[in-house]
């Protein structure tokens, strides 16, 4: 303990190794970044078109009747745009850190960290097949689907002769849309679930920097030399350690700063036009509802996980400042207690993901999203029966 700890070999030993097989490799491989680059050159000129046609036609029915559709795909076209800066942005930031292993001198805590790690990934794996279930299930054409998602009807209407070639790219394509959608979200959880780990190794080193001396005389440490340079030593070891977390952190969310807006934005706009979709479709609805089903059941994972990895982060900062001010420093000499000065200092700040100065990424997000969908479709309910009386 207070020694320099073995380093993880990212990516050989990477802990969650596949959240960072499955969303690293959508942007550093060759052919999955010309697909992704592909696919937002097709989807930018289907919605230059559908404006177009928006325009031309005029009409209010045929404006309702695409609208959901055309305002949800900003949300993927935001996807294709920013998933590799992010992915490039967290990954690099990961590598160049010094990660330590999960192995620490505490079973307990050892066994902590790994069955966190597994859960993470065991719910990025079961995300990522519903995203693919849910994207196959909504966008492959069947039925009367060209009548509510305008690039089928686009194909439909504009390429009749090679509309069987656009349409087996457009099936092609489909797994990639599920997995882009909601790479974002899943590159932000690698980086906060990493830190964490990180962080809860830290805190059993903060918890005994007195450890081996607990039961001495306070008199005689104070002017014990050999205690008061061991404690000098600790205090640096733990104030480094976490100086290097906490750059992680605010250099990522530095960087990403302008896609947190991007996403609420469009994510917002995305569930706008979902609750706008089931309440003007006059259409059968029953043959979708296994399909919106999936839709809102990834959406609901997805954001969950983003908004319990959020509250962690926070809760593990947190707990970091608190566990220092039970630390018993009263044996400690001026030098070692301005050490331990400037590291409360550090620790005060409390890493959150903002939206605004007092919106952030974390439970009560978690459930202002959940009064919000209530009150949405309570609307939608008593429009739907206002309309049928």
């Amino acid at each position: 303990m207070f020694r320099e700890q073995s380093l993880m070999n990212i990516p050989n030993d990477d802990c969650l190794w596949p959240l960072r097989f499955i969303f690293q490799n959508l942007y550093k491989i060759k052919v999955t970044n010309f697909i992704i680059k592909k696919m937002l050159t097709n989807l930018t000129i289907l919605l230059i078109i559908q404006t177009y046609l928006f325009l031309r036609e005029n009409s209010g029915s045929y404006f309702l009747k695409f609208l959901p559709a055309f305002a949800g795909s900003f949300f993927f076209l935001a996807s294709y745009y920013s998933t590799p800066i992010i992915g490039k942005c967290v990954f690099d930031a990961i590598e160049n850190a010094q990660l330590w292993q999960l192995n620490t001198s505490s079973p307990k805590l050892t066994k902590q960290v790994r069955r966190e790690a597994f859960f993470t990934n065991l719910v990025g794996i079961v995300a990522s097949i519903l995203a693919i279930l849910s994207a196959t299930a909504i966008g492959l054409p069947s039925g009367d689907k060209k009548d509510f998602m305008f690039f089928l009807a686009i194909y439909e209407s504009f390429t009749p002769i090679w509309k069987r070639l656009v349409l087996w790219n457009h099936t092609f394509d489909i797994a990639f849309v599920a997995l882009v959608a909601i790479a974002p979200c899943y590159n932000v959880i690698y980086l906060l679930t990493h830190v964490r780990l990180q962080c809860l190794m830290l805190l059993h080193h903060v918890r005994n920097l007195n450890c081996d001396y607990k039961f001495s005389n306070l008199f005689d440490l104070f002017h014990d030399d050999k205690y008061q340079r061991t404690i000098e030593e600790r205090l640096k070891f733990c104030i480094i350690r976490h100086s290097i977390l906490l750059s992680i952190l605010n250099k990522v969310r530095n960087e990403l700063q302008h896609f947190i807006v991007i996403f609420a934005t469009t994510g917002a706009v995305l569930f706008i036009s979902i609750a706008v979709f089931c309440y003007s479709f006059e259409g059968n609805l029953r043959n979708e509802y296994k399909s919106l089903l999936l839709l809102v059941l990834i959406g609901a994972l997805t954001c969950g996980h983003v908004v319990v990895s959020g509250q962690l982060i926070e809760n593990v900062t947190f707990d970091h400042y608190e566990i220092l001010r039970t630390v018993e420093w009263d044996c400690w000499n001026t030098r070692n207690k301005n050490l331990f000065v400037i590291y409360l200092q550090n620790s005060r700040e409390i890493f959150k993901i903002r939206f605004t100065e007092n919106l952030s990424v974390n439970f009560l997000l978690g459930i202002s999203i959940v009064r919000a969908l209530f009150t949405a479709f309570s609307l939608m309910r008593q429009l739907q029966l206002s309309r049928k009386e």
